[in-house]
C-alpha cells in the first residue's frame, strides 16, 4: 500500500478514536452539568446565608454594646443615688437636730426670745427668724428627698430598659445561632453536592476510559499492525491524560477538603471567640453584680450608721430632756420646800402667837407648890354639858434628882428641869419640834416654865405624850397639861372654851407648864 494512503488511514483513525473515547456507551454528559448547576446554586445560597450570619453577628455586637452602655448609665445613676441617700440622711439628721433643739429648748427658748426682746417688734422679728430657719431646714430636706426620688425613678426606668435590651441581645443571639445552623446545613449540603459531583465526574471518566479501551481493542483487531501501534500510542496518551485528569481531580478534592477544613477551623475559632466573649460578658456581669452588692452593702451600712447615729442622738436628747426635767423637778422641789418651810415658819409664828393668847388664862403663879396644891384643882372649869368625864391617869413615878438638859438642847433657854423634861420626851417619842422660851410672854413660856410638843395631825402621838407627862407629873415637875381643848392638873381632863382655831384649842400640840424649882 502506498505511503500516502497509509498516512490518510492513520489520520482518520486518530480522528475517530478520541470521538469514540469521548462518548462511551451509557454515558450521560448532562448529569455532570446538572450537578455542577446544583453545586453552584448551593454555593450561592451559602454566600447569601453567610451574609445573613455577618448581619446577625453585627446586630448582636451592637446590642451588646448598647447593653454595656446602659449598664454604665445604671452604674453612674447608682453612684448618684448613693450620694443622694447620704445627703438625705445628713439632711434628715440636721432637720431632726434643729427640731430637737427647738423642742428641747421648749418654753425656755421661747421665754429667752421673749425676755431678750426690748419690744414686740423685735420679739416678732426674732420669732420669725427662728421659724424661717426651721422652715429652710425642712425645705432643704424635702429638696434632697425629691432628688433622691427622681434618681430612684430614673434607675427603675434604666433597669426596665436594661431588661428590654437584654431581651434584644438574646433575640440577636438566637438569630445568630439560627444563621450559624443554616450555614452548617448549607455547608453540609454543598459538601454532599460536591461529593456527588466528584463521583459523577469520576464515573464519567471511568466510563469514558472503558469505552476508549473497548474501541481501541476493536480497532486493534480490525487494523494491521501499524494501526495497532498507533492505537497503542493513542491509548497510552489517553491513559496519561486520564492520569493527569485524576491527579487534577485529586488536587481539586484536596483543595475543597482544605477549604472545608479551613472553614471548619474558622467556625471553631468563631465558636471559641464567641465562648470567650460570653465568658468575658459573664465575668463583667458578675463583676457588676458584685459591685452592685458592695454598693448596696455600703449603702446599707451607711443607712445603719445613720440610723444608729440618729438613735444615739435621740437617746442623748432624751437623756438631756430627763436631766433638764430632773433639774426642773429638783428646782420645783427646792422651791416647794422653801415655800413649805416659809409656810411652816409662818404657821409656827402664828401658832406661837395663838399659844400666847390661848395659854394666858390658865397661867398660875410660879411659886405655887406642885403636888400639895389643891387651889388649882378648885379653879378648874367644869366639863361641858353632856361630855363624859376623862379617864383616871396612872400614878406618877418617883421624882429623880433635879439636873440639867440631857440632850444639850435648852429649848430657847428654859429652866434646867424643864429642859431635862423636854429632852426626855424627845428621846421617848422622837419629837423634833418642841417650843420653849418666848421672851416677853407674860405666862410660863416667858419665864421658861412651859413647853409645846408639836405633833401636828398625829392625835395618837399627842395622846401618848400627854399621858406620859401626866404619868410622870411629879418626877418631871409638871404643873398641868393642855391637849385637844382640855386641861388636866393630874386629877382628870376638863374641857375648855373654844378659842377659835385648832392651834389655839391645842389640837396639834400638847402644852405642859412646870412648877418652879
Amino acid at each position: 500500500m502506498p505511503r500516502m494512503v497509509r498516512a490518510v488511514i492513520l489520520v482518520g483513525l486518530i480522528a475517530v478514536v478520541p470521538l469514540v473515547a469521548g462518548l462511551p456507551a451509557g454515558a450521560e454528559p448532562s448529569a455532570v452539568g446538572a450537578k455542577q448547576v446544583e453545586v453552584g446554586e448551593a454555593q450561592a445560597r451559602l454566600a447569601q446565608i453567610q451574609s445573613q450570619v455577618d448581619a446577625a453577628y453585627a446586630e448582636y455586637d451592637e446590642a451588646v454594646a448598647r447593653l454595656e452602655e446602659l449598664n454604665g448609665e445604671i452604674a453612674a445613676t447608682n453612684e448618684e443615688l448613693i450620694e443622694a441617700e447620704k445627703d438625705l440622711v445628713a439632711a434628715r439628721a440636721e432637720l431632726e437636730e434643729r427640731a430637737a433643739q427647738v423642742y428641747k429648748s421648749g418654753n425656755v427658748g421661747f421665754l429667752d426670745v421673749l425676755m431678750g426682746s426690748e419690744d414686740f417688734s423685735e420679739f416678732a422679728r426674732r420669732l420669725e427668724l427662728w421659724v424661717r430657719l426651721l422652715a429652710e431646714q425642712r425645705a432643704e430636706f424635702v429638696r434632697v428627698r425629691e432628688i433622691r426620688d427622681e434618681l430612684v425613678q430614673r434607675q427603675e426606668d434604666l433597669e426596665a430598659r436594661r431588661d428590654d435590651r437584654a431581651a434584644t441581645v438574646q433575640r440577636a443571639a438566637d438569630r445568630r445561632a439560627e444563621a450559624a445552623r443554616l450555614v452548617a446545613e448549607a455547608q453540609a449540603y454543598l459538601n454532599n453536592a460536591s461529593g456527588e459531583l466528584r463521583a459523577a465526574i469520576e464515573a464519567e471518566e471511568l466510563a469514558r476510559q472503558a469505552a476508549a479501551q473497548e474501541a481501541a481493542e476493536r480497532a486493534q483487531e480490525a487494523q494491521p499492525e501499524p494501526t495497532l501501534r498507533l492505537v497503542a500510542d493513542t491509548r497510552e496518551m489517553e491513559l496519561t491524560e486520564a492520569a493527569q485528569r485524576q491527579a487534577e481531580l485529586a488536587a481539586e478534592r484536596a483543595a475543597r477538603e482544605r477549604a472545608a477544613a479551613e472553614r471548619a477551623a474558622a467556625e471553631r475559632a468563631a465558636a471559641e471567640r464567641e465562648a470567650e466573649l460570653a465568658a468575658q460578658r459573664a465575668a463583667r456581669q458578675e463583676a457588676k453584680e458584685r459591685a452592685a452588692e458592695r454598693r448596696e452593702a455600703r449603702l446599707a451600712a451607711a443607712r445603719q450608721a445613720a440610723e444608729e447615729r440618729r438613735q444615739a442622738e435621740l437617746a442623748a436628747q432624751r437623756a438631756e430632756e430627763r436631766r433638764l426635767a430632773a433639774e426642773q423637778a429638783r428646782a420645783a422641789a427646792e422651791l416647794a420646800q422653801q415655800q413649805a418651810e416659809a409656810e411652816r415658819q409662818a404657821a409656827q409664828e402664828a401658832a406661837a402667837n395663838e399659844l400666847i393668847a390661848a395659854e394666858a388664862p390658865v397661867q398660875q403663879p410660879v411659886a405655887q407648890p406642885v403636888p400639895e396644891q389643891t387651889a388649882p384643882e378648885q379653879a378648874v372649869p367644869q366639863p361641858a354639858p353632856g361630855q363624859p368625864a376623862p379617864a383616871p391617869q396612872p400614878a406618877p413615878s418617883p421624882a429623880p434628882p433635879a439636873g440639867g438638859s440631857s440632850c444639850g438642847d435648852t429649848f430657847g433657854g428654859v429652866q434646867p428641869h424643864v429642859a431635862a423634861a423636854g429632852c426626855e420626851v424627845r428621846a421617848q417619842f422622837g419629837l423634833q419640834t418642841i417650843y420653849g422660851l418666848r421672851p416677853g410672854d407674860p405666862g410660863d413660856h416667858g419665864s421658861g416654865l412651859a413647853l409645846d410638843f408639836m405633833v401636828y395631825d398625829d392625835a395618837a402621838l399627842g395622846d401618848q405624850v400627854a399621858n406620859y407627862l401626866l404619868a410622870n407629873k411629879d418626877r418631871l415637875g409638871v404643873y398641868y397639861v393642855i391637849w385637844q381643848q382640855r386641861i388636866n392638873f393630874g386629877s382628870g381632863w376638863q374641857y375648855m372654851e373654844d378659842r377659835g382655831s385648832p392651834t389655839a384649842n391645842h389640837m396639834d400640840h400638847p402644852h405642859a407648864s412646870f412648877v418652879a424649882r
